[in-house]
């Protein structure tokens, strides 16, 4: 089962504002997920080696072309805000 405080730490970090009966429904929920993948410890893996897809991919790598420069101006001008010729954004960081 996961702890309540951690419903709400991760609420906090993911910027979520949660209700009390939406936190206990979170942490049944995520407590069951949780513990449904600890059914996987389970799983005898012993020589089975680790892949990073199964199936076999090979890389098709073409050659970078530059194809046409946009100006600076013509960039920044459907921005909804610039400053000194660069995107303005928002701060996504908090004190959280």
């Amino acid at each position: 089962m996961i702890d309540r405080s951690e419903v709400v730490k991760m609420a906090a970090l993911s910027k979520l504002e949660l209700g009390e009966e939406e936190i206990a429904h979170h942490q049944d929920t995520l407590g069951q997920i949780l513990d449904y993948i600890k059914t996987l410890d389970d799983v005898d893996t012993t020589g089975v080696q680790p892949t990073i897809h199964p199936i076999h991919l090979e890389l098709l790598l073409r050659e970078d072309v530059v194809d046409g420069v946009l100006s600076r101006e013509d960039v920044l001008k459907n921005a909804p805000q610039s400053q000194n010729g660069k995107f303005a954004v928002p701060k996504m960081i908090g004190d959280t």
